[in-house]
């Protein structure tokens, strides 16, 4: 069912296949803080979920873990060493974007260690040495930066330590400046690029760290062709880009009270063509509409979205729903549970979608790995499995 290229055969299967680790659900918080203490128990930790417009099945033991084919499934071993720097000329496509837990030693070799880095197509590791480096200060991890990989792996955005969203061609190894924040901007928000599936386009959001204190930069919005950058209404948030001029969904679940907001259909100009009333949405559940648990279909007309029951009980106790929500009628269809994606300490989380029927879920904490599921019949395959964990995680869609 995968697609996993044939040029994944160079990277040599690694290490032990991951043991099932109990299955416990999230703690939630409203928000996704950047910030985690530096405990060895705990690391940033960045996961991906998805949604899924099927008729809720009842949970049994055999739900608690996906039935996954042996022969679909890719294990990669992240390097615990730091990989030399990503050369300034041409490189095959990138496969994933991480970074990885790093022990606490003084730096600058903890931030060589701790800085972005690239799995090539060829099984090649590579430091992105310009992008924003995690930094420690008061004792906590601060991620201030952003990478994204474009669905073909040809492509790489993120900023660096002058505030410039790059972009770097890796086939050509050319590197352009969409445009350019405040640096100390960057370390009062978490920033959220997202890339068109056609890679035409990207967005970026910003997502304030203080729900009091919104972001004082808007969202941005570059065509790729020109590297025109253009703002668009408000800061937060961009739910994901759909392929041409598919409107854009931005939706800011802190400017309203539950229930009374309202999704906004943005044009590549900035202008809001139309809103559409979330309440429905908004009753059954607070994280139907953050950038970590939402991303648009490649129509431009679907939100996939992970969604967290609500009822008595505390919400890491639930497994998550996986849901498919109309961005034009703002409606939201009957969600299938996958107690598979629930984990201790960090959420799972929403990597993209593959092609118009599969989405893409990563999990870093337990059951390390990314998997497929198919939003037309359910069935979950496992492509790549991890044998250590990564802290934060972007891949290229297109190429799973």
């Amino acid at each position: 069912m995968t697609r996993l290229k044939d040029m994944l055969g160079e990277i040599a299967a690694q290490g032990p296949a991951i043991g099932d680790v109990a299955d416990r659900a999230i703690g939630g918080a409203r928000r996704h803080r950047r910030r985690l203490l530096l405990l060895p128990a705990l690391a940033v930790v960045a996961s991906i979920a998805v949604a899924v417009a099927l008729a809720r099945l009842p949970t049994t033991d055999k739900d608690m873990v996906p039935a996954m084919r042996p022969e679909v499934t890719k294990t990669i071993t992240l390097p615990s060493r730091t990989p030399a720097a990503l050369p300034s000329g041409a490189v095959p496509p990138a496969l994933l974007a991480y970074t990885s837990p790093c022990e606490l030693v003084p730096e600058p070799k903890w931030r060589d260690c701790a800085q972005w880095r690239l799995l090539t197509v060829d099984g090649r590791h590579f430091r992105v040495p310009d992008a924003i480096a995690p930094e420690i200060r008061n004792g906590m991890v601060e991620n201030d930066g952003a990478l994204a990989i474009a669905p073909d792996g040809r492509m790489i955005a993120y900023f660096d330590e002058a505030g410039r969203l790059l972009v770097h061609d890796l086939a050509t190894g050319e590197v352009r400046t969409a445009f350019t924040v405040e640096r100390a901007v960057l370390s009062t928000v978490t920033a959220h690029i997202a890339w068109a599936p056609d890679a035409r386009r990207l967005a970026v959001g910003f997502e304030p760290l203080d729900d009091a204190r919104p972001a004082r930069q808007p969202a941005m919005l570059v065509d790729l062709a020109t590297t025109r950058a253009t703002e668009l209404p408000g800061h937060c948030c961009v739910l994901g880009l759909g392929a041409g001029d598919a409107l854009i969904p931005m939706y800011d679940a802190y400017a309203n009270t539950m229930g009374s907001g309202h999704l906004r259909l943005v044009a590549d100009d900035g202008t809001v063509r139309k809103q559409v009333s979330m309440a429905g949405v908004e009753l059954q559940s607070v994280y139907a509409q953050s950038p970590g648990n939402t991303a648009m279909s490649p129509d431009g007309r679907r939100l996939a979205a992970l969604i967290w029951p609500q009822g008595p009980g505390r919400v890491h106790e639930r497994a998550p729903d996986l849901r498919i929500i109309d961005a034009h009628q703002g409606s939201m269809g009957e969600g299938r549970s996958y107690p598979q994606f629930r984990q201790a300490m960090a959420e799972a989380r929403l990597m993209g979608w593959r092609d118009s029927s599969t989405v893409l879920v990563g999990m870093m904490w337990e059951r390390l790995g990314i998997y497929a599921v198919r939003t037309d019949t359910g069935e979950v395959d496992q492509l790549i499995r991890f044998t250590n964990r990564p802290d934060r995680l972007s891949v290229a869609t297109a190429l799973l």
